[in-house]
């Protein structure tokens, strides 16, 4: 199967497209922000999930879990981690990201904190997360699971389940999870509608009527079902 390509095509568009094709439920929180403005995220998901670490076993640095990240982390996809909703300290960092990047990572989205925050613009990799803070979680969190599905928080729904593989697409505006099964016809569904839409937009900027515009407006008229629930 070819790489589906969403090189300039905004998640609003994306989120439009699923919805009108039976996926309404597709949006991560807006809590999970950008800390790269203008960098934009994109490709499949490598997930990971953790947990705290309080209270449970101490585990020897070098046998981690998290090294196994690295060894079997697929070039090209968005590392996704899951805290188990870990808020106290920072669960990735520098350390984590320049190992990710030699390895062809394309971002990260963690549903928790991030430090060092200053280094991914520099280093051009988009990040998005739940907070900033100084504060290290070394011994407080552990990572537990690799390449497992994840329930991450949603925007018009408590939890959203993402897949190994399902396509993250992030920009300014927030993040979309588009499954991997119809990863090809979203692409290209949303690449037409943004055609659809720029068309429009020259209409308004040439002067044309507001109302005449909006009322001869047909954006979704080529956009099959994905699934047969409007809000799976």
């Amino acid at each position: 199967m070819s790489t589906p390509d969403f090189d300039g095509i905004s998640t609003s568009a994306v989120s439009d497209v699923l919805r009108e094709g039976g996926l309404a439920h597709r949006a991560l929180n807006a809590r999970l922000a950008t800390a790269t403005p203008g960098l934009r995220l994109c490709g499949p998901a490598f997930c990971v999930r953790g947990e705290s670490a309080l209270g449970a076993p101490v585990v020897d640095a070098t046998s981690s879990i998290r090294f196994e990240v690295y060894r079997r982390f697929l070039p090209g996809s968005i590392l996704l981690i899951g805290s188990g909703g870990y808020d106290e300290a920072a669960i990735f960092g520098e350390i984590m990201a320049h190992s990710l990047a030699a390895r062809g990572c394309g971002g990260a989205v963690v549903d928790g904190g991030i430090r060092n925050s200053a280094c991914y613009a520099e280093m051009g990799f988009p990040i998005y997360a739940r907070f900033r803070t100084p504060v290290s979680a070394a011994g407080r969190w552990r990572l537990v699971e690799i390449d497992e599905p994840l329930y991450m928080p949603g925007q018009t729904t408590a939890q959203i389940v993402v897949n190994p593989g399902d396509w993250l697409i992030g920009d300014c505006d927030g993040i979309v999870v588009v499954p991997s099964e119809h990863v090809q016809d979203v692409g290209r569904d949303a690449r037409r509608l943004m055609a659809t839409l720029q068309a429009h937009r020259q209409e308004l900027a040439d002067g044309d009527d507001p109302e005449k515009v909006v009322r001869g407006m047909n954006r979704f008229g080529h956009i099959r079902r994905y699934a047969r629930g409007f809000f799976a």
